[in-house]
Formats: C-alpha cells, structure tokens, sequence
C-alpha cells in the first residue's frame, strides 16, 4: 500500500468514527515557547487537553496527519538520520485525538481495527506493551490478543510526554509488528522491550490523564484525553515489506533524483548519505515554507545547520556544488496535493537553499582543511580533544555549526571542547555590546555633558544659510568640533550623511566637512581654514546647496522606491537599512532571492515615472499614535518621540521620516539601479544613482558599450550574438586543449603500471604529474584501473603552479580492507591539505608540493601497516 493511501485510508476511517478531520499545523509552534518546533500531531491540540471542560471545546474528537521536525531541543532525532533505519528529522504523524469523549476501551479498539481490518496486517504478529502499573489497559488488550503478547512496560518505554519542557502526559500501550526471527537477538525472552529489531513499534497511544507543571509536578487533569501517534513512514515500511524507512515510496524519487545530479550509485554502501540528503532535504523544504529563515539563532540555526549537515554527505561523495535547491522541486511534486503551500512557496524555498548552499560552500574547503589540519596534529601528538578557539573560529569565520565540527571529530575518534566554545561565543557576545557603545562616539563627545549643553536649533528643513552664535568650541587632531544655539546644517541621522559647507564671519573662514549629533545637539566637524574662531560671537552658517539638493534626490528616491518594490516584490519587502549620500543611496530590503533583470527594469521604469508625474512632497507634524493609525510606513522597531515628521508624496507613498527632500519627484531626474546583491539570509541591497550623478553612469557604460563594439567589431544590436559565439569558440578550444592533455598523459599509462611496486602482495601503482586538473587525473587513474582490473591502488598525484591534487582508487576486491575516502585524509596531510570520498575512489588537494614524495610514501606506509 503507498504512503499516501495509507494517509488518506486513516484519515477516512477515523472519520467514520466522528472525528473532526484537522490540518495540519504550521512547523512553527503557535503560542507555544517551549518548542522549538511542532514535534508530535498532539501539540496543536495541547490547549484543549489543558481545558478544564469539553464545554467551549469547538469538537471533542479529532484526527490529523502532522508535519513534524525534530532537531533541536530534547527531541532531536538529528544525529541519529541516516544511521539507523527508522529516524528522520521531518516526518508526518497520523493521530487520533479524544478531549474528554472516549478513552482507553475505544483507543485500543479502533487501533485493532484500523491496522487489522483496514491495512489487513497479519493480527498473529501483533503486540502490545503497556505501562506496568495500567493494569486497565491489560485487560482491554486481552480482548484482542493472547497474554503472551501483552508485555508490561516501565516509564522509559511506556510513559509519555510532556512535549515540551510542560503539558499533559501520561501511561500509554504501544503496538509492534513482529519482523521475524532474522532481526531477533536469539534471546529466550526476546520481545517487545528487547534491544533488537524484531519488534517494531508502529503505534503509540497515550492516555493523557495528568499536566506537568514547571515544577515537574504531576496534577490530574479535569478530563481524561486521548492521544495517539502513529509514524506515516514507519507503518508505510510495514505495508511495504521493507527494513528500512528510507526504502519506502515517498523516498524512491527523491534519492534517485539525487543519484543522476550527483553522478553517483545509491548502494548498500553509501546509502547513509543519501538517506541524511532526502531526510533534511524534506525538513528543509516544509520549514522554509512555513517562514523559517536560515540564521545563526533559533529555528532558523537548526535549519541551517540541517542544510550544511546535507551539503556535508555531498561533498563526502565527491560533489561540491549547489544542488539541494533542485531536489526541492521533488519534495514539492510529491505533497502539493496534501500541503498545496508548498507549491505557492516553491520558488521562494528554492531560492533560499540555493543561496545558503553557495554561501556555506564558499568556505567549506577552506574550514575542512583547518578541521584536517588540527586533527592531524592532535593525532601526532597522542591529543584526543580539539580546542575551543578551533572550534570558535570554524563556527565565527567558516560559518560551521558547532555540532558539525563535533561530528565530523568524533569520525576520527576525537572529542570537542564544548565548555571552550560557549566560553568564546559568550566573550564574543561581549565584545559586540562594546563594540556598538564604541560606535556611539559617547567620548569624543563627553564634553557636551560636561558643558551643560542640551540642544540645538535645527532649521534645516526651511533655511540653508543662518546666523548663529558659537556656544562651544573644541579643538583636537581630526579637527574643529562647533556647537552653536541653531543650525541650518543636517546630522547625520535615519541613514543620511551629514551636511557639508562653510561658516562665515569677519576673515574667517571654516570649512564644515560633517555634521553629527548627540540626542538633540548638533556638532559641525571641520576645518579652519582663515580667521579666528571665538565663543560667544556670531557667525554665518552656510550648507553646501547643490550638496544638499544631491542627498534630498536620493531621499526622495529611496522612499519611491521602497513603495515601489512593494509592488513589485510583494508587501513582504520591508526596509532594513538605508544610507543616503549626495553621489549614490544605498537601500537594503527584506526579499529573499536575487532580483531578475525583468524586476530591475520595472522597477526603475515605475520610479521614473513617478519622477515624471511630478507628485508633491508635504511633510506634517502628527503625534505618533495618529501616524500608525494612517498606516504610515515606519520602522517600528525604531524609538520615535511622541510627535512625528510624517513626509507624504502625493498618495504614492507615506513614511515617517526625520530627513531632508525635493519639493517635487521631478526633481530627482533620472533614478538608475547600478547594483542588486545580498546582504544577508534573506536581506537584499539596491545601489542606486539620480540626478547627474545618474547622468553620468550612463556616460560611462554607454562609453564603454563603444568600446566594446570597437572590440568585437560588432555593431550594437549583435553585441549579445558576437559575445556568445566568442564565448563558444572558447569552450570549444578549452575542451581541445583538455583533450590535448589528456592524451598526453594517458599515453604513458602503461609505463606507469609497468613501474608498479608490491607491498603484502597488493600492486602499489603511483605516480606524480605536473598538472592540476581533478578531472584528467580522474580520468587517468580509471584507465589504469580498467587495465588493472584487481589487487590494485592507484595514486596519482598532479602539480600545476603550486596547486597540488590527487586521486585515489582501490580496485573492488580490496575497497573493503582499503578505505579510499579515509586513505585520501592521510595522503593530504603530507601536502597541508584536505580530501575525502568513497571506499573506492577518493579526490584530495593541498598547497604544499614540497609534500608530494612523503605523501606517495605515506600510501606504502598505510599499506604495510593495514
């Protein structure tokens, strides 16, 4: 019977028992801090066992098919994925659910019914366990099955919950299907409770009869619930005849997909890895579509550390680029019909592990040869624990999760430091909050509180010129510091540069080159360039116009465009972050993939054209409550006074905002995209140009564009055809030129197998070459192993410009004995490098030629002591 049958057969007999059919909940617990996400098909339901009465109580009897995850917290089935047959980071949960309606008799019974009369399972390899003290479960049971297949059970195996660290818990009956004396321990006493495979545990119902506190203590409940979980992919290898979760339907597809996109073989022997690819490849795609974001904290920490745990079997397996984003579409075919948000969320899923995996690839080499390098070292050296600021560095500059260091250690027999890496997160914690008072300049400013001084005029937004008096002066090596009763001249403020300009007075002339402020004082930064500065007098305060008049474009700009891209993108796009200068802005968003070429063109093409409609700027003073009542576009997160500056561009667009602006949108002139790039998980960045500085850029790229046709002789328009074809011929020679080499160094393949060693009897084959690339070498060795057939391992290694790599193959009859993949890391080590792959074939490299004749040494060496 296929999985999703048996889905849709439980579903259907429970609601011919009355049950309320429920959806799925989100993987994102509700209202609910002590999860870190939805583990069991209960959790939805924990409100209502809670209910002191059935009396509000939408329904008192439910069934649903659950999506859970379990990695984090006290439920992570994390470390054991791929290991054994039956654990899985995602899983469904088929449960039936009872808030004060039936209990025990009912539970047992329609267990009976549903997995004999309606799976039609063979009711002779039936048992069931129960809590040792239940003895009212016992004697339900005896109804249905022999006493000898009634096992009492302790708390260990027999008692549930809570879910979290509180909640409702209770005795509970297990039911096993027997799988036959092959998977026994052989023990006269064998049965459910034994540490063996024979009996498999396929369904668990739970009498909830109690609540536990954060005390731990037990108090009855008012009503006595029902709660039951059944593992879809667990009763769907029952239904199937398999041993193995991962060899049910649901997976077949994924693992094959897997199998053409990383070229390699599922088999017995690598199917750990491709078991961990499917598992977090499903756990993956449902969390990202529920809202999950990839991130250093939380869920979004487990997620990540989830993909790069799957990324990790890739490499393991000699593939080392982005691919979990194509399987996605996979998972997306096999449940849209269940959970149809995973197809209107597939694009965006996509995208997110796309980008996580070209994120974390780009250091992964680097961090594993760290890893390899330190754990050499601590094997020379008799050491059996690796440091915490190895451990630190690896997680703070190679992005690896902690636990990924610790597992891969923990393959080479090594522990880590634990207690050493919190120690180092926790300083580093620290080092962040003196960092960001260091950024707050509060000592190069401590004279303002020393002097008394409380604020500053500002009249920036009506007057650029003013007259003012000079209350405070300092004088320091980066210059003037001035404070006068008013301004004209804006601070730096809302992610707007500061005003430049100059102040004026009888022969004197100060060259202000920025303006910042310290709650409401301004400081004009700057130089004295003629005259002589004195406290109490009067001068002219004069901001540079044309300056000023650049930045009020790019303000203008980025609030247009933040409107816009809301239109564009979806209303999800919020701001998070902007600068604003006089030559560029600088806007930073919450979207999670690249833009296209078509969004920029719309995006550009819908801001000039509010550029042309002219609309008019108003800005008001509203008190902060009313602006969030006129749904104002703010950040939020942000202090803002009591009263507001509320800027207003016709009805486009109204945002709260404390900066300078135009008068009219037409005054921005021209708005040019010049770079969209990520930011971070889920943060993009436009770059942006107006005005002249617009202008410009488009001088130089049509300048270069000429320069281009001049090039290729092409005229504008074949541009794109002439730059492919070139593009071709090059691919073209590239393939010759590999072909080149490779005949050259095929053609002494004989010679090589003719200078063949033996050592135990097994031929040692081994060369050095001076070339780099991993695919000719990989080629070569295949020839020489098809010539060989047996009793053989190659190892040839290549150097091309300081770039050392290497391969590795044992012919079959000895992969066995002879680890490839393992042998590749000790091989490495002799040139500072790292490697890794199957039994039978493994890649390295390094950046120590120096290396090269102690790493051909070091195979013998392995040989002779294996």
């Amino acid at each position: 019977m296929k999985t999703d049958e048996i889905r849709r057969k439980f579903l259907e007999f429970f609601k011919e028992k009355n049950h309320n059919i429920v959806d799925s909940e989100s993987l994102i617990p509700q209202n609910d801090p002590t999860l870190i996400f939805t583990s069991a098909g209960m959790v939805q339901f924990k409100d209502f066992f809670s209910a002191k009465s059935t009396k509000n109580l939408p329904y008192t009897r439910a069934a649903s098919c659950q999506k859970c995850l379990r990695a984090g917290g006290k439920d992570s089935d994390l470390e054991n994925v791929g290991r054994t047959p039956r654990h899985h980071t995602f899983f469904e949960m088929l449960g039936n659910f009872s808030f004060g309606d039936y209990f025990k008799k009912e539970a047992i019974r329609w267990a009976w019914e549903f997995i004999v009369d309606i799976l039609d399972l063979d009711k002779n390899l039936i048992w069931a366990s129960v809590y040792h003290e239940d003895e009212e479960a016992y004697k339900i049971w005896q109804n249905y099955l022999p006493e000898e297949r009634i096992v009492k059970l302790g708390k260990k195996d027999n008692y549930w919950g809570p879910p979290g660290d509180t909640g409702p818990c209770g005795p509970c009956s297990e039911l096993y299907y027997d799988l036959g004396e092959k998977f026994s321990c052989e023990k006269e006493d064998c049965k459910p409770g034994c540490d063996c495979d024979r009996f498999l545990e396929i369904w668990n119902l739970v009498f909830t009869q109690y609540n536990m506190d954060e005390n731990e203590e037990l108090k009855p409940l008012s009503k006595k619930n029902i709660d039951t979980g059944m593992g879809l992919e667990r009763i769907a290898s029952v239904m199937q005849g398999v041993t193995n979760n991962f060899y049910i339907d649901i997976f077949k597809p994924l693992i094959e997909k897997c199998e053409k996109i990383l070229g390699v073989e599922y088999n017995k022997k690598n199917e750990e890895h491709f078991h961990i690819i499917a598992d977090h490849l499903r756990a993956l795609t449902f969390a990202l579509t529920d809202g999950v974001i990839p991130s250093n904290e939380g869920r979004g920490y487990v997620i990540r550390r989830i993909l790069r745990r799957a990324l990790r079997q890739a490499k393991i397996l000699d593939y080392d680029k982005p691919f979990l984003y194509k399987l996605a579409q996979v998972v997306v075919k096999q449940f849209e019909e269940t959970y149809p948000e995973l197809k209107d969320a597939q694009q965006h899923v996509q995208n997110i592990i796309k980008m996580e995996e070209e994120n974390f690839l780009k250091t992964l080499d680097k961090g594993l040869e760290i890893l390899n390098n330190e754990i050499k070292k601590l094997k020379k050296n008799g050491d059996e624990i690796i440091d915490g600021d190895i451990t630190f560095k690896l997680y703070d500059t190679y992005g690896f999760p902690f636990e990924l260091t610790k597992e891969i250690s923990e393959e080479k027999d090594l522990k880590v430091d634990e207690n050493g890496f919190k120690n180092r997160m926790e300083e580093q914690r620290k080092r962040g909050k003196e960092s960001w008072k260091g950024n707050q300049k509060e000592e190069d400013f401590s004279f303002i509180v020393d002097e008394g001084i409380e604020k500053t005029d500002f009249l920036g937004y009506e007057k650029l010129e003013a007259e003012s008096k000079l209350i405070y002066m300092k004088d320091s090596d980066s210059g003037y510091q001035l404070i006068f009763e008013k301004t004209p001249f804006y601070a730096e403020s809302g992610g707007q540069v500061g005003d430049t300009g100059k102040i004026t007075g009888d022969n004197l002339l100060f060259e202000v080159t920025d303006t910042k402020k310290v709650n409401d004082v301004f400081i004009h930064i700057g130089n004295l360039k003629d005259g002589e500065l004195k406290k109490g007098k009067s001068y002219s305060l004069i901001v540079d116009k044309k300056r000023r008049k650049a930045i009020a474009r790019n303000h203008t700009a980025t609030h247009i465009l933040h409107r816009v891209l809301k239109e564009v993108l979806g209303e999800h796009v919020n701001q998070a972050g902007s600068m604003v200068a006089e030559n560029r802005l600088r806007f930073d968003f919450t979207h999670m993939s690249k833009l296209s070429s078509e969004e920029i063109i719309d995006i550009e093409k819908r801001i000039n054209r509010a550029a042309m409609k002219n609309y008019k700027l108003k800005t008001e003073i509203k008190s902060l409550k009313e602006a969030k009542e006129e749904d104002v576009v703010a950040l939020f997160s942000e202090k803002y006074k009591d009263e507001v500056r509320v800027v207003s561009i016709d009805n486009f667009t109204k945002e709260l905002c404390g900066g300078t602006h135009l008068d009219y949108t037409g005054e921005i002139g021209f708005f040019k995209i010049v770079d969209e790039s990520a930011l971070a998980s889920g943060v993009r960045r436009i770059e942006a140009v107006t005005g002249e500085s617009a202008y410009e850029y488009i001088q130089r790229e049509d300048y270069l564009l000429k320069e281009i046709q001049n090039l290729i002789k092409a005229d504008s328009n074949e541009i794109i055809k002439k730059i492919n074809s070139l593009k071709k011929e090059r691919k073209e020679l590239k393939k010759k030129i590999e072909k080149l080499k490779l005949k050259k160094v095929t053609s002494n393949v004989d010679e090589i197998i003719k200078n063949k060693s033996k050592i135990n009897g097994i031929n040692i084959i081994k060369t050095s070459l001076e070339i780099s690339d991993n695919n000719i070498l990989r080629e070569m060795a295949q020839k020489i192993k098809d010539k060989v057939k047996e009793n053989s391992i190659i190892l040839l290694i290549g150097n091309e410009k300081d770039k050392v790599s290497g391969v590795i193959m044992v012919t079959e009859d000895l992969a066995d004995k002879y680890n490839a993949g393992k042998i590749s890391g000790k091989i490495a080590s002799k040139i500072s490098g790292g490697g890794g792959g199957r039994p039978d074939m493994a890649q390295f490299g390094g950046s120590d030629p120096s290396g090269i004749d102690e790493a051909m040494e070091k195979l013998e060496d392995i040989v002779k002591n294996i």
